[in-house]
C-alpha cells in the first residue's frame, strides 16, 4: 500500500486547521481540506440516494396496504399470508434504510474525529485511515471512514507513534503507527486540527494543544491527557 496525496510530512508535533475567530489563521495541515470536501461529497450523494429510497418504500407501503384492505375478502388464507409476509419485510429493509439515512446525516455533520497513518511491516509506506462515528464506504468500495470500534481503529487509542498492532478476524496485523491526527469537525466545517502521539480525549486539552505554541504547555497537557488515558480507557 502507498501513501496517499493526502498526506504531507515535516509537519510540527501539534497543529491547527481552523479560521474561527480566536484562532491562528495559519492553515498547518492544506492536505486535509481536500479529503474532508471528497468525503462529504460522496456523503451528501448517498443522503440523497437514501431520500430516494426511503420515499420509495413508504410509497409501496401505502400502495400495498391499500391493496390488501380492497381485496383482502376475495383472498384466500394463503394469499393473505403472503401479502402480509411480503409488507412485513417491506417494512423491515425501509427501517433498516431510515436507520442508515439517519448515520449518514451525522456523519455529514462530522464525519470523522481521528486519522492514523500506518505502515504494514513488509510496506515501504503509510496509508491513513479516518475514523469516525460509524463507517462509510464509498461507491468503489472503498472504506473512508471506519468506525471508532472497528479493529484497526483500536490503534488509535492503544498506541504512541512507533509499533502498532491490531487484531484483525485473520490474525494480528503488524506494523508501524507514522501519524495521528484529531480533528474537530461541526456543521461540516473543520473547526481544528491537532497532531500528537497521544490521543487527547478531553475536549478542553485538543482546544489546548491546538491552538496553543508553548511547548510546556504542550508538554502538560500532553501528560494529563496520558494519566486520563490510564483511568477511563481499557488497558
Amino acid at each position: 500500500m502507498g501513501e496517499s496525496s493526502w498526506t504531507c510530512h515535516g509537519q510540527p508535533s501539534a497543529a491547527l486547521i481552523g479560521n474561527r475567530i480566536g484562532f491562528p489563521t495559519s492553515v498547518h495541515f492544506p492536505e486535509e481540506t481536500k479529503p474532508l470536501d471528497m468525503i462529504l461529497g460522496r456523503l451528501k450523494d448517498t443522503l440523497q440516494e437514501l431520500d430516494t429510497r426511503v420515499k420509495a418504500y413508504a410509497d409501496e407501503y401505502k400502495e400495498s396496504m391499500k391493496y390488501l384492505s380492497e381485496n383482502k375478502t376475495g383472498m384466500d388464507a394463503m394469499e393473505i399470508f403472503s401479502n402480509q409476509t411480503s409488507i412485513s419485510q417491506m417494512v423491515s429493509a425501509g427501517a433498516f434504510t431510515a436507520e442508515r439515512r439517519a448515520k449518514i446525516e451525522k456523519l455529514i455533520d462530522s464525519p470523522y474525529f481521528a486519522r492514523i497513518d500506518f505502515k504494514l511491516a513488509d510496506d515501504n509506506e503509510a496509508d491513513p485511515f479516518y475514523i469516525g462515528r460509524f463507517s462509510f464506504v464509498g461507491n468503489d468500495n472503498h472504506m473512508l471512514i471506519y468506525d471508532w470500534r472497528a479493529p484497526i481503529s483500536s490503534m488509535y487509542y492503544d498506541f504512541e507513534l512507533g509499533p502498532a498492532f491490531y487484531e484483525a478476524p485473520v490474525g494480528r496485523i503488524e506494523g508501524e503507527l507514522t501519524r495521528k491526527r484529531q480533528f474537530k469537525i461541526k456543521n461540516s466545517r473543520m473547526d481544528y486540527a491537532l497532531e500528537s502521539s497521544i490521543s487527547i480525549i478531553d475536549e478542553v486539552l485538543q482546544r489546548e494543544l491546538s491552538h496553543n505554541s508553548d511547548q510546556r504547555m504542550k508538554n502538560i497537557v500532553a501528560t494529563i491527557q496520558k494519566e486520563q488515558n490510564k483511568i477511563f480507557l481499557p488497558s
